[in-house]
């Protein structure tokens, strides 16, 4: 499925353009669901796996920081009951 975010030009967090990755906002047992909702996102490397990225080892706070922004866009379509039903987890 196509992100949840239209129209996205560069990198999501700092806007860099040219070579991005899709990031699964929800990773591992729930990366399936996030490409079925839409809950991607694209990212440059360094904002993706830099030691500062969502999946780096300082990147607690802003991968948190992006579950709650969509979790919160997911919920203006579908609610959070369905949030919690497919993801596990209340985020907010």
């Amino acid at each position: 499925m196509k992100s949840i975010i239209e129209n996205q030009e560069g990198c999501y967090i700092c806007g860099r353009s040219g070579n991005t990755e899709v990031h699964h906002v929800y990773f591992g047992n729930n990366r399936k669901h996030s490409d079925d909702c839409g809950l991607t996102v694209e990212l440059c490397r360094e904002c993706h796996r830099g030691t500062n990225g969502v999946h780096g080892k300082n990147g607690y706070e802003l991968n948190l920081r992006l579950k709650v922004q969509f979790q919160r866009l997911f919920e203006k379509l579908h609610g959070r009951e369905r949030f919690v039903q497919i993801f596990g987890k209340n985020y907010l």
